[in-house]
């Protein structure tokens, strides 16, 4: 018997799945037949909800960053209004918290043998980052020249750590969160 499910049901189901068989499969290896084999759906359903393979990775990247940066905005939100060094350091461990809970996704959606180049997630939070640099110029906080920059930095910085980190359990991945709150400051102060 065919189950009915709404838009949203299907189009969660077809991300939820898609993004197991790439963890499990690799991006490049898993095909839109794959797909719509194990969501056991038309291809044609699948371009009803999916441009393309493609399209389906940048919104399974998407959901990835989403996450990300509400992960990070709550850890900041956590901070006293006026503690600017500590809004620092809570972007930097809900950085690793999220790459530690979410890294086979991570690994999966931008490190696999497969092009799709699409800034504008990595932009969005590059500029929450650089806010978080203007606002503590705004209070005198620190005075940094090149916010936009700066901001770039931190971003690329700990992105970099984290996907060289060679050991990947909780407490090395906090070392170096650790470590890069400290260059990061130094370079705000």
């Amino acid at each position: 018997m065919k189950v009915t499910k709404s838009y949203d049901e299907r189009h969660a189901e077809i991300l939820e799945i898609s993004l197991q068989l790439f963890i499990k499969q690799g991006m490049k290896e898993t095909t839109v037949n794959d797909i719509v084999k194990a969501v056991n759906i038309a291809k044609g359903t699948f371009y009803h909800y999916f441009e393309s393979k493609d399209d389906l990775i940048l919104m399974l990247r998407a959901n990835y960053m989403r996450g990300f940066l509400a992960l990070t905005a709550d850890y900041i939100a956590q901070c006293k209004s006026s503690d600017w060094h500590g809004k620092i350091h809570a972007w930097c461990m809900g950085s690793i918290q999220h790459y530690y809970d979410h890294k086979e996704e991570h690994d999966a959606l931008f490190h696999q043998n497969h092009h799709v180049e699409d800034r504008q997630d990595r932009t969005t939070i590059v500029r929450f980052v650089e806010s978080l640099i203007i606002e503590g110029n705004e209070v005198k906080a620190w005075n940094v020249e090149s916010p936009d920059l700066a901001a770039l930095l931190i971003y690329h910085g700990m992105h970099l750590a984290l996907d060289e980190c060679r050991n990947d359990d909780f407490d090395s991945l906090k070392q170096i969160a650790e470590r890069f709150y400290q260059l990061f400051i130094k370079m705000l102060s």
